[in-house]
């Protein structure tokens, strides 16, 4: 059942879908790992993403209209298929909280003196009003913001080409295999394996079929700009750019307007704020939608103030440590991203045919007995 009722266009998904792949990757950019081959993880994560487009695509095509919490029940049975909502819930809490965590380690560095509390506090309340407000709130106000972010980087990268080395692109191989190895399964992981956030924004679509070029839009888009992303930090910086810890706001740094009129880094800075707003409140969204749904509650709103207490609590919790991040993605988080962005919706797919053969012969005999 699809507790939301409001709607979005075929494009207001794609602007969404393009930023929820910038979301994090413009702040942090973990194809960096990879140093001066970092584009080439790039190109092949968005590779990946097509692919699972096409996946996504299909699964929903199967099931037009319905929610992922209908159709996982038909395709896994009841016990499993609520079992695998869960583990969809447990998925967007954490990629929130991790968002969330990211963010408000970037903005402890402009602010170190403000308290902790104070800054999680401001967030979560923009996020929750943004949740109140519906779906069709955040889709226009993403298409503001995406619009925003792009002229941004296409402005810092324009001023930007003048220091820029392209001969810091080569060679095309690496004497640290693996660390291009393990930047590679974390690409993959996130942020592409976590559009499977979207299996529960394409059925609030108007027209079906516009929700498939949405969502192939919303890739192309969002691949794009992590691509050239890793592709101008590595002109700037080189091997290096594995040394930066958020190599947004290095690139921009290097640039200024005249003697003092202007720092591009304040709209950088901006820019991966308001980015950084989009991706949390689109996996906070798609949380609630799932608890709703599943329990068949008569709106969304009525567990937002809980959540506003669970990622106030969780979060105040939780050390501003991006060396623990990247160890917990080394050991546990791009595997479960993997298996529930990929494996679960490749078995979904496969599974689909099967039901849709079981059910045809039924079709058939109501059909039959109806003519009768």
């Amino acid at each position: 059942m699809l507790v939301e009722k409001q709607r979005i266009s075929g494009e207001q998904l794609a602007f969404m879908v393009g930023a929820q792949l910038m979301g994090n990757v413009l702040l942090i950019d973990p194809a960096s790992y990879a140093g001066h081959l970092g584009w080439v993880v790039s190109l092949t994560g968005g590779l990946y993403a097509l692919f699972l487009c096409w996946i996504y695509n299909s699964l929903s095509g199967k099931f037009p209209g319905i929610s992922p919490t209908d159709y996982a029940v038909i395709l896994f049975g009841d016990f499993l298929g609520k079992a695998v909502i869960l583990s969809h819930f447990v998925l967007f809490m954490l990629s929130a909280m991790v968002s969330f965590n990211d963010f408000l380690a970037f903005t402890n560095l402009g602010m170190p003196e403000t308290p902790k509390i104070v800054i999680i506090i401001c967030q979560a309340v923009v996020v929750m009003i943004a949740l109140y407000l519906g779906l069709e709130s955040i889709a226009r106000t993403t298409v503001f913001i995406i619009v925003f972010s792009i002229l941004s980087f296409v402005l810092s990268t324009v001023l930007a080409l003048k220091d820029m080395d392209f001969m810091l692109l080569l060679p095309l191989a690496t004497d640290r295999p693996q660390e291009f190895w393990q930047s590679l399964f974390t690409v993959i992981g996130w942020p592409f394996s976590q559009l499977v956030l979207f299996l529960w924004f394409i059925p609030l679509v108007n027209n079906p079929k516009e929700a498939k070029k949405g969502l192939l839009r919303g890739v192309l888009l969002g691949s794009s700009i992590v691509f050239f992303a890793s592709l101008r930090n590595i002109c700037i910086f080189g091997d290096g750019v594995t040394n930066q810890l958020f190599p947004a706001i290095s690139f921009a740094r290097n640039i200024s307007i005249g003697a003092n009129v202007m720092r591009v880094e304040i709209i950088t800075s901006l820019t991966l704020n308001f980015i950084g707003f989009v991706s949390t409140t689109l996996f906070l969204y798609a949380s609630v939608l799932c608890i709703a749904q599943m329990f068949n509650l008569r709106s969304h709103r009525t567990l937002i103030l809980p959540l506003f207490v669970v990622v106030v609590l969780i979060t105040s919790r939780l050390p501003l440590n991006i060396a623990l991040l990247s160890w917990a993605d080394r050991h546990f988080i791009r595997y479960f991203l993997f298996i529930m962005g990929f494996v679960l919706p490749v078995i979904g797919v496969i599974r689909s045919f099967f039901v849709k053969e079981k059910q045809g012969p039924a079709k058939k005999n109501r059909s039959t007995k109806a003519r009768r």
